[in-house]
């Protein structure tokens, strides 16, 4: 019955007189029983409106080839895609059968899909002035401002400071120092990034800077089983080179500390690695990040190559 009701939702009714002759046809076959004269000749008076004479006649030849005893011994249809119609679908039913909404059927032609996301706008009036003194909440406020980011998700973030250092560039007016700071903040779920921040006074500030651009650099880490990454991966900025390797599960986090901490924020739970030559904090990082962000998924490497990805076991079925 679920399957009729589907139908009867789904199924445009034969409203139009075209397709009506087909309906009560069998009523000229010889075999079909005593069918009173006046009822054939008001049929065939009925189709002579849509069809030819010559077509009239076939259509007789082929009702009287069929007889009611095969009929009788006829089953329902047992295909799969082929549901079983008891209901006669050339009928009007009062119950099932409406007038479409040919205003909603317009709206929906007329509708344009945006070429872009909607991202939410800042409100009108709103007074900078009142808001916490909170240097995260102030930072939240100030990205959703200019990026339409949501304040509560960038509080949710997790930030880790990797390095804060004094640093003295010299000037023709002689030697300036200020504050120089390197953080990774992650969603701890596959979102990560990593920012710098200099200021001349105040290490909150770099460390603040620092987040703020970590944030605005935020790029997906493709991870295998939500844990890992695909195979080995290899990045080299400067002098520090650095090789990551996916690891069985339970195996945790087994390189650089500098690179525990940008896995932690993205939310991998099982790595291998080693950074070679140079030691460099701000380098490590970078070639780090880097390397997870350029490695290549199973789905991308399968569409290359022509093939789908049948499971995560080297298992492939070709596309054509």
């Amino acid at each position: 019955m679920a399957s009729i009701i589907l139908r009867r939702a789904l199924t445009p009714r034969l409203h139009h007189v075209a397709f009506k002759p087909f309906a009560g046809v069998r009523c000229l076959a010889d075999k079909a029983g005593p069918v009173p004269d006046e009822t054939k000749q008001d049929h065939l008076k009925y189709l002579s409106q849509f069809y030819s004479p010559e077509l009239l006649e076939s259509i007789k030849i082929a009702e009287s080839t069929v007889s009611p005893e095969q009929w009788k011994s006829k089953k329902p249809n047992t295909i799969e895609f082929a549901p079983k119609y008891l209901d006669d679908l050339s009928k009007y039913d009062e119950f099932w059968d409406k007038v479409p909404d040919e205003k909603l059927q317009q709206e929906l032609i007329d509708y344009e899909k945006p070429l872009y996301p909607q991202r939410s706008m800042p409100q009108e009036g709103l007074i900078l002035e009142n808001l916490s003194e909170d240097p995260l909440s102030t930072l939240a406020m100030n990205l959703y401002l200019k990026f339409g980011l949501d304040p509560n998700s960038v509080k949710d973030l997790h930030f880790r400071v990797l390095q804060i250092k004094f640093v003295s560039n010299q000037t023709g007016n002689g030697k300036i120092g200020s504050y120089y700071a390197i953080g990774v903040v992650g969603n701890k779920n596959g979102m990560v990034g990593i920012g710098e921040g200099r200021d001349l006074e105040k290490i909150e500030s770099a460390v603040l800077k620092a987040r703020w651009s970590a944030i605005k650099n935020m790029q997906k880490v493709e991870r295998l089983e939500n844990r890992t990454i695909y195979g080995a991966v290899e990045s080299k900025l400067g002098s520090s080179i650095v090789k990551l390797r996916s690891a069985p599960p339970g195996s945790g986090l087994r390189v650089n500390p500098v690179v525990f901490a940008i896995c932690q924020c993205a939310g991998i739970k099982d790595l291998g690695g080693n950074v070679y030559r140079s030691r460099n904090k701000m380098n490590v990082a970078k070639a780090a990040f880097d390397a997870l962000t350029k490695q290549v998924s199973l789905e991308e490497i399968a569409s290359r190559r022509g093939k789908k990805v049948v499971d995560l076991r080297k298992t492939y079925y070709s596309a054509a």
